[in-house]
């Protein structure tokens, strides 16, 4: 009788040792579940405390929680339009949680689940235009009924049993983008432009009448409004709809003036002369709205051999749109003679750092030359562009009229003129 009670003991003990080792991961994953309906309801309701007790904090290196989520819910940079529209917004928050993706484990110690929020659609309402400032845009919001979502991927670990957010600040980066949208209403972006000007592969002005031309910058300065921020701009050509290409806007400095370049790439890439025609530059904002235009004229002339219409002035240089122009420091043409041409560039790139490039030589008739691959080396302060006549397999360099140069990823450095 004693036999078969300890072997019943024994029985038990080990169902039990079963059921509890079956039971492991379906706890932890019910545990996460439970735990993210907690994370949910404080993220609306905006309590700092729970995230203090339940996120992993690095005590020597993070803020406190409260000043990091202060940038969520109460920015003091925004204004109280703003942030009455920003607490409009997190009150619409609605969320729905993924059971079947909740994924946990104990002896991991590590858990995943997906939440899906909803909010209204603020962004979509801006778009529309209807406000014209943030008092009508509120109440307009409050009465909007087009909402998004949003997928959030929530990780956590686990600390003695207990369950923590493994990164907390990366669920309101996910879901508060609010926060960073500027409601600039109305902003007419005419009103700061203060000059224009064209530029291209020839002289610089306020002229807009080119010919046999390869290249067209149209430059805008402001009295202190950021185009490159929020603005773009699209190039068409004639009566076509269809732009040529589109871009954004280029931020620059010239001689302590700030203005902001629209580089017209899709032309320059052609390293021909531009066809005959209108060339219209159109500048637009965040919202698509077209605040600016200019146009100019370019003619390809029949006899392009000879190029007798350009205005070609003496060491003009034009940069393109390679990150090499950070280094740069001059150029110049050291030797330019029939069997013999001599560039060089002097930079400074930072320590232990090769960039290459190559360039390409015309006349008026087009390509002469387009060089290997070579290196300019942070070990030197400037590099030598040389070819000889042999080389470029023609009786005279003379002819040669322009020189381009290009970074490995074929983008223009700069374009110079003898």
């Amino acid at each position: 009788m004693k036999v078969r009670y300890i072997a019943f003991l024994l029985l038990v003990a080990m169902l039990a040792s079963l059921t509890a080792c079956v039971g492991i991961t379906e706890t932890a994953d019910d545990e996460v579940r439970e735990f993210t309906a907690e994370v949910c309801d404080s993220v609306i309701a905006g309590d700092y405390e729970f995230f203090e007790e339940n996120s992993v904090l690095d005590k020597d290196k993070d803020r406190d929680v409260e000043d990091k989520l202060d940038v969520f819910y109460d920015n003091d940079m925004w204004d109280k339009s703003q942030k009455k529209i920003s607490d409009y917004i997190r009150s619409t928050l609605t969320y729905e949680i993924d059971y079947n993706s909740a994924f946990a484990s104990h002896a991991r110690k590590e858990g995943e689940i997906d939440v899906y929020f909803k909010h209204v659609d603020y962004l979509g309402l801006f778009k529309s235009g209807k406000a014209e400032n943030t008092k009508e845009y509120y109440k307009l919001l409050k009465d909007y009924d087009q909402t998004v979502e949003k997928k959030v991927h929530i990780t956590f670990v686990m600390d003695r049993r207990h369950w923590e957010l493994a990164d907390y600040e990366k669920i309101f980066v996910d879901l508060f983008t609010w926060k960073d949208f500027h409601y600039d209403f109305c902003v007419d972006y005419s009103n700061y432009v203060t000059k224009t000007s064209w530029i291209h592969d020839y002289d610089s002005g306020s002229g807009n009448e080119f010919e046999n031309i390869i290249y067209i910058e149209f430059d805008i300065k402001t009295d202190g409004k950021n185009l490159a921020k929020d603005c773009y701009y699209e190039v068409f050509f004639n009566d076509d709809p269809d732009p040529l290409y589109q871009g954004e806007f280029v931020e620059d400095t010239f001689y302590g003036n700030t203005y902001y370049a629209l580089y017209n790439g899709y032309l320059l890439n052609n390293s021909e002369y531009l066809d005959t025609g209108t060339y219209t530059f159109v500048c637009y904002d965040f919202n698509d709205n077209e605040f600016w235009r200019e146009s100019c004229e370019v003619t390809k002339s029949s006899s392009v051999g000879s190029n007798s219409g350009s205005s070609m002035s003496s060491n003009t240089v034009v940069f393109g749109d390679s990150d090499f122009y950070d280094y740069y420091i001059s150029s110049g043409w050291y030797t330019t003679n029939s069997d013999f041409i001599e560039y060089d560039i002097w930079y400074d790139l930072p320590s232990n750092t090769d960039y290459e490039m190559y360039f390409e030589l015309y006349d008026s008739d087009g390509l002469v030359y387009t060089s290997d691959t070579f290196k300019a080396e942070s070990s030197s302060s400037y590099v030598e562009l040389t070819v000889e006549a042999d080389e470029a397999g023609v009786d005279s360099l003379a002819p040669v009229e322009c020189l381009i140069v290009y970074d490995s990823d074929g983008k223009m450095i700069l374009s110079d003129f003898k």
